[in-house]
Order: C-alpha cells, then sequence, then structure tokens
C-alpha cells in the first residue's frame, strides 16, 4: 500500500492517500505462503510491542531464552541424539524468521530522497539514497524468471542501490504515484523506457492496474463454468452475447452486441479464462499473458490490423472486446477455392508484408508470432486484416520465449525462444507457400512452392524459399525489404531474387 500519513491535527479521516511532510511510502509484501505463516505467529503474535521499557525487556528474554535453548538442544545432541532432531527442526524455523525480518517492508519516497524502512514490532530505517545521488533508474529482469511483473526497479546511485520488486507492492493501484514522485522529484535523471510502462503513468496503464486488483481480488468461485449462452450479458449489460465462434487453448471466441460503441454494434469478445484455487504467482503468469495482448493492441493503430475497443475482467474471466471484421480467413478461402492464382497471391503477400513492415517499425518491434493463414482475414472488399495476438510479443534485446504457434509455420529460431522480425518472415513465407500450394510446409525447411505447382514462378518461388531459409541470416533482412522485392516481382517479370539452397527443401 503507498501512504501519505496524516499531518498533525488533521481532521481528514484515514485514508490510502494521508499527508506528511510529502513522505510516500509503499508497503511491500516480500513473503510466500509459509513464511507468512511463521511471520503472523512470530512477529504479529509472539513478539510483543517494544514501544515500552517492558516490552523491549520481554524481547531480549525472549531472544535470550531461544539462544540458551539452541545451546542446551546441541548439548543433549551430543549426548542422547535426541536434541538432535529437535535442533533440526528449530532452526530453518528460526532461519526463516530471520530472512523476513531481515526483508524491508517498506519504500519510502521523500522530495530529499527514498530509503527502506522495516516497520515490524521495531521500527527503524535505512540509509536514504538522495535524489541528487541517482545517477539511474534501470528496470532490471532477475536472471531466474522471465515474468514480466518480477522485475526489479533499480534506484542505482553512488556507493549504493534501492531495489523494488513490483509484484512485491502490496496495492499496485498506487505505483503510478511512484511514477509521479520520479518526474516531480528527479526528472532529469536517466531511466529505462519500461520504468512509466511498470509503474503505469497513463490512462491505460492504470486500467490494467485496475483489471488486476479485481482480478487478483476477486471471489475464490466462478459464477459460471460453461460456456456463454446467446443472450448473457457482460460487463453491467454492455455487451450480449450472440453466439459462440470459435475455440482454442487459450479461451473461447463470441460474437456480441456492444450498447456504446456506436461505430462497433458488433464486436468479437475474446474469453481467457484464468485459473481458480491456484498460487498468487500462477494467477499473476495468466494475467500477464491477458495484459500483454491488450497492452501491444492498445498501441497499434494500422486499417489492416483488427482494432482493441476494450478490455475487462469478470467472473475469473479476461475479456477484450475486438473489431469484428466480417470475411473469410485464408485457410477457408483455399479450402473452398483450392489453390490461388499466383497474381492473387502475390497481391495478397504484398499486404502481409505492409503489415509486418508497420509491426516490426514499432519501438520496441511487435513480433506476431502466430503469422498463419488462420490470423488473416481477407474482407469482401479485398483488404488483408490480421487478428490474434494472443503469442505476439515486443522484442527485446535479450528475448526468449516459449515456442507457441502451429508447427508448419514456426521458423528454427522461434522453436530456440529466440523473438525476432525473421520470426515472422518466415511464417509470412510458408504461408505464400500455402496459398500456391494448398498444403502446409514441412516444418523447420526451406519450402519450395515449384515442387508442388509447377505453375509458380521461379521468381515468387525464390521469394519464397528465401522467406523460409533454415539460417535466419539468409532470410530476408527485413519486411521492408520483402515488400520492395514483391513490388519488383510484380512490375516486372525479370526482377532477380537470391535463390536459397535446395538443401533442406520441401518436398
Amino acid at each position: 500500500m503507498v501512504e501519505r500519513e496524516p499531518e498533525k491535527n488533521s481532521n481528514n479521516p484515514p485514508s490510502q492517500w494521508r499527508e506528511h511532510a510529502g513522505l510516500l511510502r509503499l508497503e511491500c509484501a516480500p513473503m510466500s505462503k509459509s513464511a507468512r505463516v511463521v511471520h503472523d505467529f512470530m512477529v504479529k503474535k509472539h513478539l510483543p510491542s517494544v514501544f515500552s521499557i517492558w516490552g523491549l525487556v520481554s524481547l531480549l528474554i525472549a531472544c535470550g531464552l531461544s539462544v540458551v535453548f539452541l545451546q542446551r538442544a546441541l548439548t543433549v545432541a551430543s549426548e542422547t541424539g535426541a536434541g538432535y532432531f529437535a535442533a533440526l527442526f528449530l532452526a530453518p524455523f528460526l532461519y526463516m524468521l530471520a530472512k523476513i525480518l531481515a526483508k524491508p517492508t517498506h519504500l519510502e519516497v521523500s522530495k530529499r530522497g527514498l530509503r527502506n524502512s522495516w516497520r515490524r514490532t521495531i521500527n527503524f530505517n535505512g540509509e536514504a539514497l538522495n535524489w541528487v545521488d541517482v545517477e539511474r533508474i534501470a528496470v532490471i529482469q532477475p536472471g531466474n524468471t522471465s515474468r514480466a511483473q518480477s522485475r526489479l526497479l533499480s534506484f542505482q546511485g553512488k556507493g549504493r542501490t534501492v531495489d523494488l520488486k513490483v509484484d512485491e507492492v502490496t496495492e499496485i493501484a498506487m505505483l503510478p504515484a511512484l511514477y509521479n514522485a520520479i518526474l516531480q522529484y528527479a526528472p532529469h535523471v536517466p531511466r529505462d523506457p519500461e520504468v512509466q510502462a511498470i509503474l503505469g503513468s497513463d490512462k491505460a496503464n492504470s486500467s490494467y492496474t485496475e483489471l488486476w486488483l479485481k482480478a487478483l481480488t476477486a471471489p475464490p468461485d466462478r459464477s459460471r463454468l460453461a460456456p456463454l449462452l446467446p443472450g448473457t450479458s457482460l460487463q453491467d449489460g454492455e455487451y450480449t452475447i450472440l453466439e459462440r465462434i470459435g475455440a482454442g487453448g487459450q479461451g473461447v471466441a463470441y460474437t456480441a452486441s456492444s450498447r456504446s460503441t456506436d461505430d462497433h454494434p458488433v464486436v468479437v469478445l475474446k474469453e481467457y479464462v484464468l485459473p481458480v484455487g491456484v498460487s498468487h504467482a500462477s494467477k499473476v503468469d495468466s494475467l500477464e499473458k491477458f495484459q500483454r495482448e491488450a497492452q501491444i493492441l492498445s498501441q497499434i493503430s494500422h486499417p489492416q490490423i483488427v482494432k482493441l475497443l476494450d478490455f475487462f475482467f469478470e467472473d475469473h474471466r479476461g475479456y477484450t472486446a475486438m473489431e469484428y471484421v466480417p470475411g473469410q480467413n485464408l485457410s477457408a478461402l483455399v479450402g473452398e477455392r483450392g489453390v490461388l492464382p499466383e497474381s492473387e497471391v502475390l497481391e495478397l503477400a504484398m499486404q502481409m508484408a505492409t503489415i509486418l513492415e508497420y509491426l516490426h517499425s514499432r519501438n520496441p518491434a511487435v513480433i506476431h508470432r502466430d503469422f498463419t493463414p488462420d490470423n488473416l482475414i481477407l474482407t469482401a472488399g479485398g483488404v488483408l486484416k490480421l487478428i490474434d495476438f494472443n503469442v505476439a510479443q515486443q522484442q527485446k534485446n535479450t528475448a526468449t520465449a516459449t515456442v507457441v504457434g502451429k508447427h508448419a509455420y514456426i521458423s528454427p529460431d522461434q522453436f530456440r525462444g529466440q523473438v525476432t522480425p525473421q520470426n515472422d518472415i518466415y511464417s509470412m513465407g510458408a504461408t505464400i507457400f500455402f496459398l500456391l500450394t494448398g498444403v502446409e510446409p514441412k516444418p523447420i525447411s526451406v519450402s519450395h512452392a515449384r515442387l508442388k505447382n509447377p505453375s509458380v514462378s521461379k521468381e515468387l518461388d525464390a521469394v519464397v524459399a528465401r522467406c523460409t531459409a533454415v539460417e535466419t541470416e539468409e532470410r530476408f533482412t527485413s519486411a521492408a525489404e520483402l515488400n520492395e522485392s514483391l513490388r519488383a516481382l510484380q512490375s516486372s517479370s525479370t526482377a532477380t531474387i537470391p535463390e536459397v539452397a535446395k538443401s533442406n527443401s520441401q518436398h
């Protein structure tokens, strides 16, 4: 919780925001469930208040008795062996208690600087790091986890560092106040771009924070267990389910009528079922996956990419309200019409490259990672639209990810967990192969459409082969370069495309 404590003689009622010399106090809860039991038993109940001399005396006596007990247990152990087992039982318990007591409970921020503080039975403050001494505000990802919420916010100064683990803050709705303090007291200190995203300083991030609070404090049981039926209302009547249009491992998709979006009277509601009765960490992981798609889509504005309209949480389910795109996905189109003419495939390929060019030009680049015929919808007007950003990621210098997507369209580097624009370029080449041949490509191989459909031109076959090169450096370096080659191929039948060796090629 973030607190501003009340001024003396203040008549204001207690609240989460209370004034005291501009102090901002973030409360942290760095304890596992077992550690919390130890803390509640030993600290809350059995360590008396030390605000009196008798409390201090009692605490010293308790500590002394513990030392005597350990000494006696070790002595008995050497004589009978019985005390050995008692010591083994007690030592981990005391070690856990020591770790709990050593961990700061709060991060205090003022106009002078920031410091850790311990506010338990005995209250004391750590050494302050003044704002004038802060040299950088960094975001650090611990090496043993890839969870975004586990990142450390590190205030790095001259000779010392103050760290804050984001998922240890008990009231994440107050994190924007910390960002405002940074802007107020340290506006010129260099900070990583992720700082703003983590602390949530704008309206969108405030909405994410509200979603997290609702999800993590929801009642333990679901009110509905079955899929939603037509006529079901969500979000206090804002959305009414029309029909179920799809289901997969990540959830269910419905069409729904929208009460307040005049431009989009019909929307697609994607439902993400969040786990019930699991650990806090598991809930956080699920929420991060849900938030990632909403956050990426909220930052995208392109006529050929499905638009995010809303997102919310209800009954242990996360929902994204998406633009409804009437049309047919390319997989169904080929299933209905068969192999598409090369001229039409070329037109579609240039639209694909334009979409990827936009995504990869974002800062950081957005990698779709599931660029397949199923996720490309062709409207009646001939416009191609990309949907389903469920596994999309923003590219980081050290980004790695789990393997997701349809195997026939996943590049070797994506199988290794790498997140780069070349992931999508490979998938696009595999998609072009499918449109030209009517069959899915062989996974992890160079695809040559002419081996399946001899009517395909050598030039377009070379484009497909270069897109699906096994080695990343042999592919097109960017979607922009790929788009240039496609335009050249359309305008001139003599366009020269570097060929990829047919070793490991599609048969």
